[in-house]
């Protein structure tokens, strides 16, 4: 017995098939653009999660002292190293009669301009004028050896550690020389020869501490 197909397919099959060719292909095409939506949300939400994480860490960055010394000195790095001119503190004033706060202080607000490897200094001024119109001049060294003071009525200040400080403002120029006194510095208003006053000036003020080392001799900052 012979079996043989109809020449002609009937239109209700070939629109059954034809549809569902069309079918298939429309949820081909659905399923494309589903993927490529969730993948496009996906990397938005990722790029908003990045951009969130950076925009934290920015305004962390900000927030921070040494952030805010930026923000208030944004000329510092256009200008020379030396000489030291003040930076505007995110602080109203230090209390320098501390010396763990003013360390401290110096440290989070970042101004410390390092002299190699042994020497940093930061010369500032506190943020809110109200406080008082205090210079600050705080650093630190590394010295061998005891402190030698000064003893008082003394006039030969070259025998003890002192610390000149040289100051130019608004066309004038101020010099102090300020040997160490028991934990302190008393400073004398110095002159263009070099010499100095009798009397220590009231308005500076100056404290010089020392690290404790177990041999005579070895550097201490």
């Amino acid at each position: 017995m012979n079996w043989s197909l109809p020449t002609r397919i009937p239109l209700r099959l070939r629109v059954f098939f034809r549809g569902a060719f069309l079918l298939l292909a429309l949820a081909t095409l659905g399923l494309a653009l589903s993927l490529l939506r969730e993948e496009k949300a996906l990397s938005y939400a990722a790029y908003q999660d990045g951009f969130r994480k950076t925009q934290a860490q920015i305004v962390a960055r900000l927030r921070h002292p040494a952030g805010q010394l930026a923000l208030l000195n944004p000329r510092v790095g256009q200008a020379a190293l030396t000489p030291l001119r003040p930076l505007l503190l995110p602080f109203s004033a230090i209390d320098f009669d501390d010396r763990a706060k003013v360390q401290q202080a110096v440290e989070m607000a970042g101004c410390l301009v390092p002299y190699g490897d042994a020497a940093s200094v930061c010369v500032a001024v506190g943020s809110n004028p109200l406080a008082g119109g205090f210079i600050y001049v705080a650093g630190s060294v590394a010295l061998a050896g005891d402190l030698v003071g000064h003893a008082m009525g003394e006039r030969d200040l070259s025998l003890a550690h002192r610390v000149r400080v040289e100051v130019q403002m608004r066309g004038q120029t101020y010099r102090w020389l300020a040997p160490f006194e028991a934990g302190r510095l008393t400073g004398f208003a110095e002159a263009a020869d070099g010499s100095t006053g009798s009397r220590p000036v009231r308005d500076f003020r100056g404290w010089l501490w020392q690290d404790a080392c177990a041999e005579p001799d070895c550097p201490r900052r």
